[in-house]
């Protein structure tokens, strides 16, 4: 794998971020997830191969003297590590402060349905584990994102309204408007963002069960890349029709099962 990408890129950064490429991994020695950002260091091929290193089935990889394993393992869906980076480490590019910001979270292992877990054998077991591993765990991340969005709506509201007052008014709550303005610096200087977040649910099929781990094949990851351009073109259209404001939408499952398991 990493000969393969060495063949596409060499290294992303630093100081890149056109697009700006983050990717994680577990460090095996602090047993705790690790950002390689192209704004900070190049990240190379073996950062790649690094972030998905997926036990057993692959070695971990070894760089600087630390061993790294599937980053996924800690977090499949890692938006928490992502804004930290921006935030701590904002370039030409980030987002200012405060600005509405879209952000697209790709869940390649779909949520269950209401029917219980069927478990024939060992594949079985495997496939639950996954699901349980690494599907999307972004919920906190989204409750926080509307408390957010909610703080910063309520903050801009208040401004506007005490700005409205009359001047002999305005002198009565000057000491509310100096509270309001310092709130809104200090979530500004933490670079805070207006996140709307619209989730891509990967529909599985029945032969993921026992190809997902194993099957490495052009043909199998051709067909992975032509139903992920389709299920988004999909997404995208909905959302340019609807408005980006509006509910995720999710790519009409094509079988009883996957509408069990894409259902929310």
């Amino acid at each position: 794998m990493e000969r393969t990408l060495a063949g596409v890129f060499h290294g992303v950064g630093p100081r890149h971020e056109d697009p700006r490429l983050i990717v994680t991994a577990v460090d095996l020695q602090k047993i705790q997830a690790v950002v390689f950002d192209s704004y900070q260091i190049a990240v190379t091929p073996r950062h790649v191969v690094a972030s998905c290193s997926l036990p057993p089935s692959f070695p971990a990889t070894q760089i600087d003297g630390h061993s790294y394993w599937d980053g996924g393992l800690w977090s499949n869906t890692p938006l928490c590590e992502v804004l930290n980076c921006l935030q701590k480490n904002p370039g030409s590019h980030t987002p200012k402060p405060m600005t509405r910001c879209l952000v697209f979270i790709v869940d390649l292992f779909a949520p269950g349905g209401d029917s219980p877990a069927v478990i024939r054998g060992n594949w079985d077991v495997w496939a639950l584990r996954d699901r349980v591993l690494f599907q999307d765990k972004v919920s906190y991340d989204e409750r926080a994102a509307r408390k957010v969005n909610k703080t910063i709506r309520v903050l801009r509201r208040l401004r506007r309204l005490l700005r409205s007052l009359p001047p002999d008014q305005q002198k009565l709550t000057a000491e509310l408007d100096e509270y309001i303005k310092r709130k809104y610096e200090e979530m500004s200087h933490d670079r805070r963002l207006r996140l709307k977040i619209h989730k891509f649910v990967r529909l599985h099929q029945e032969s993921d069960e026992v190809s997902r781990e194993i099957d490495f094949s052009p043909e199998r990851i051709s067909a992975l890349i032509n139903q992920g351009r389709t299920e988004a073109s999909s997404i995208l259209a909905a959302i340019d029709r609807d408005g980006w404001d509006q509910p995720s939408p999710y790519t009409r499952p094509s079988s009883p099962r996957s509408r069990a398991i894409a259902s929310q």
